[in-house]
């Protein structure tokens, strides 16, 4: 794996109002700057990640089956309510646990919308001088932080470089373009996508899937700000929606709800509404599901190690996966010496991630606002640098397959995602970059 750079054009005008015509409406275009800052300044040599069609075959691979080892684990896990307290302790589980996961398994067992995902990261780490996966560290299933970035913007840059879409791995979008179509919805089926849209980012995604299911059925973009999204949660009538039109306010009922929240803080907004949930579970879908907590939580981690280092057969099924021995205290590593990372059990975008030596002493603390949030311990498993002072993870965007006709959980590596950091870790140098297969 090397880098590459090629010129290109990265007009901030051209890309909002070509690909983001709702962002461009309520935020300029200036607002932006600072999140492309590196494209824009790099635009006249702007580094590709150039990585050989064997390591993206094995990433891929990896990924496939990392995905399917958390489904077969959380499958164990709703029939076991003793592992998920232990795992997956939690504020969520504590207060709300008797009817969230109730909930969530009935979304998992679900049939249709009601337990359709889409999206969803995992964050890898490759050694790029034998492109191989070296562990992976996590997944992302429940917010879509640079989903954008990893297919629009990817497909663009590939265009400008090569004049063609064939050197990158970039299917999610007509993937899931696939999924949705395969529902056949009919005309009057509504969804809304709710998100805080004074956040360009948060903004960005949510027109990303209103563009995405506006093919396919009445899409409303709900700003979270002006309109609080527990406002569509009235537990005597709960997720209705409140269209203001010439002729007076509607109010009319949703089919499905994308909602730019973890599910920590969906629930706790209108714990009621959930303790109702068998009322209306069948007739409304929640994209990502309930069950994708589960998954996207580090707890799951330490469960997949736990079953791995006590279960024959579970090894032999998914020992090859390069799951990152991952436990819930750090007695491990200090009794072998070894050294050790720990993370919030359900932190995002690099928050309180502490790095510490084979003594217990602390090496590196990227900062953030989490510190009081559980937490797990992973094996040290160094992020790849293909030059000095930049280090980069890889992300492998899943696309998932239709539920209709199914019971289980189809998923496919669809999406390569490149995030460079500074050697420092700095969450604030962290940048999306662009990839080329070779």
């Amino acid at each position: 794996m090397i880098k590459q750079s090629y010129p290109v054009r990265f007009d901030l005008n051209q890309l909002i109002t070509g690909k983001l015509p709702t962002l461009n409406e309520l935020i300029h275009v200036s607002v932006l700057r600072s999140q492309y800052a590196f494209q824009l300044e790099n635009q006249h040599a702007l580094p590709f990640y150039s990585i050989p069609q064997h390591a993206v075959d094995q990433v891929q691979a990896q990924a496939t089956d990392a995905y399917q080892m958390m489904i077969e684990a959380l499958g164990r896990l709703f029939d076991e309510p003793g592992e998920i307290a232990q795992y997956f302790d939690s504020p969520l589980i504590r207060d709300h646990g008797r009817y969230f996961i109730p909930y969530a398994r009935h979304t998992f067992v679900s049939r249709g919308m009601i337990g359709q995902s889409l999206s969803g990261r995992f964050d890898m780490a490759v050694d790029p001088d034998t492109d191989s996966v070296t562990g992976i560290y996590e997944f992302n299933g429940e917010m879509t932080g640079l989903l954008f970035e990893s297919t629009s913007l990817q497909n663009d840059l590939m265009i400008q470089v090569t004049g063609s879409t064939v050197q990158q791995l970039n299917d999610w979008s007509q993937l899931t373009q696939d999924t949705l179509a395969s529902y056949s919805f009919r005309p009057d089926r509504r969804i809304a996508v709710v998100a805080d849209l004074a956040y360009p980012e948060d903004l960005t995604n949510a027109e990303l899937v209103s563009q995405l299911f506006g093919a396919h059925m009445q899409t409303h973009l709900v700003d979270l700000s002006q309109s609080p999204y527990f406002e569509l949660m009235n537990p005597e009538k709960p997720w209705w929606l409140s269209v203001d039109g010439e002729d007076g306010t509607r109010e009319f009922p949703l089919d499905a709800i994308f909602l730019d929240l973890t599910w920590d803080d969906i629930v706790e907004a209108s714990p009621a509404a959930f303790q109702q949930w068998k009322s209306w579970a069948d007739n409304v879908a929640f994209i990502e599901p309930a069950w994708r907590w589960f998954m996207s939580n580090k707890g799951m981690m330490a469960y997949l190690t736990h079953l791995l280092e006590t279960e024959q057969d579970y090894r032999q099924r998914w020992g090859h996966v390069a799951i990152i021995p991952t436990y819930l205290t750090p007695d491990r590593f200090l009794d072998q010496s070894q050294p050790f990372v720990s993370k919030p059990a359900r932190g995002y975008r690099s928050n309180n991630i502490e790095i510490n030596d084979e003594f217990g002493s602390l090496v590196h603390n990227t900062g953030g606002d989490l510190l009081d949030m559980e937490r797990v311990y992973q094996a040290y498993c160094p992020p790849g640098s293909v030059e000095q002072d930049t280090v980069f993870t890889l992300g492998v965007w899943m696309a998932s397959g239709s539920r209709n006709l199914k019971t289980d959980h189809p998923a496919y590596a669809s999406a390569l995602c490149v995030r460079e950091f500074n050697a420092d870790l700095d969450r604030d140098s962290e940048r999306f970059m662009p990839h080329i297969i070779r």
